[in-house]
C-alpha cells in the first residue's frame, strides 16, 4: 500500500500494510481473512515492515500450530481474527 493509503488508516508510512490477494490461504479463509483485508499486524504488534519481512518474521518467530491473532481493517474498521498457523 501507498504511504498515503496507510495514512487514510492512521498508519505510518512505513507501518506494515498490505491487502489480502484473491486467494486468501486455507488457514486464512477458514479463520475468516477475505480478499481485500489489509493486514497490519500481528498479536498486537506494530511493525514497520514489509509484506516479505513480514512473511519471514512470522517464520521466524512462531511455530505451526500455534494461534496468533491477524489485524486487519475491513469496511474502515480494525479488529483481530484469531488464526492456527500451518507449516
Amino acid at each position: 500500500m501507498t504511504a498515503e493509503e496507510k495514512l487514510k488508516l492512521g498508519l505510518g508510512p512505513k507501518a506494515l500494510a498490505f491487502r489480502q490477494g484473491n486467494f486468501p490461504t486455507p488457514q486464512a479463509r477458514q479463520a475468516g481473512i477475505q480478499q481485500n483485508d489489509v493486514i497490519v499486524g500481528i498479536d498486537g504488534k506494530k511493525l514497520e515492515m514489509t509484506v516479505r519481512q513480514f512473511d519471514a518474521f512470522v517464520r521466524l518467530n512462531y511455530r505451526k500450530g500455534d494461534t496468533v491473532t491477524i489485524e486487519v481493517f475491513r469496511d474502515g474498521k480494525r479488529q483481530g481474527i484469531r488464526m492456527k498457523l500451518a507449516g
